[in-house]
């Protein structure tokens, strides 16, 4: 998908062409997000990401039907964004690699790099130009941040799967990075707040019902929460990358 669409939430499923082509997963992109009120949802084999400026949703090799869908939330009619959609690794009858029906295969250097992390780079700690910092086992499933070139990213593994959201570094530094990841059977559910700068507080966490792991990192593992999480800006050794009113990360969920 290569696209220019009204970023009303309208779930985009793959085409029929798509489904001769097994793949590793789904990454979705609204290119120049440059608010904190965009969300990139993305869905493989019945897990979901709900993430900002990138989503990528990824696992073991299979046929399940991928779906994307872009939001923005002060939509209002006739405002258009480009949206882009890669199937991962898009291979026909499993075997020949092409590119079906506008899938962008064709220029792979196109794809983010965020799309390869697999569960076993990151638990080996060597995602290929990413800087990784562990924060272990959740309920929600296994938590990293991390940061390459030009971007500030969270993934969390639940088995072999992979969920991530990642903003552009300039985005990250005034809004922060969300995420929302969901199993396919729904008994694994983790909201994550990343602000790169630090600055959480625990009395900020726990007021939209969040658990704070670091000054940086923040997650829910119960009951999805709505609302934001404000980090202020002199809460941080880091307070001249924050907005003069510090920083407000919106809370993701896949079932947005």
């Amino acid at each position: 998908m290569n696209k220019t669409i009204a970023p009303d939430g309208t779930t985009y499923t793959e085409t029929s062409t798509a489904g001769q082509f097994s793949r590793t997963g789904i990454t979705g992109q609204i290119m120049n997000a440059d608010g904190y009120t965009w969300a990139t949802t993305v869905w493989f084999n019945g897990y979901s990401s709900s993430g900002n400026a990138v989503a990528t949703q990824n696992g073991p090799r299979g046929w399940g039907i991928t779906k994307a869908k872009f939001l923005y939330h002060y939509y209002a009619s006739g405002d258009k964004v480009t949206a882009k959609a890669w199937l991962l690794d898009a291979q026909l009858n499993g075997t020949f690699k092409a590119s079906a029906l506008n899938l962008l295969e064709d220029d792979p250097t196109d794809v983010p790099a965020v799309a390869s992390i697999t569960a076993s780079d990151l638990r080996a700690g060597k995602a290929d130009g990413f800087a990784l910092t562990p924060y272990g086992a959740t309920d929600g499933g296994e938590l990293w941040t991390g940061k390459t070139e030009g971007y500030d990213c969270i993934f969390v593994a639940q088995g072999e799967y992979v969920s991530s959201s990642c903003n552009p570094s300039d985005l990250a530094a005034k809004h922060g990075v969300s995420l929302h990841a969901l199993s396919a059977d729904r008994e694994q559910s983790i909201q994550v707040a990343f602000s790169p700068a630090g600055g959480i507080m625990n009395d900020a966490a726990r007021g939209v019902g969040f658990t704070k792991l670091s000054g940086s990192v923040a997650v829910n593992t119960g009951t999805p929460a709505s609302g934001d999480l404000n980090v202020p800006a002199d809460a941080s050794n880091h307070a001249d990358a924050l907005a003069s009113s510090g920083v407000v990360i919106p809370l993701l969920s896949a079932t947005d």
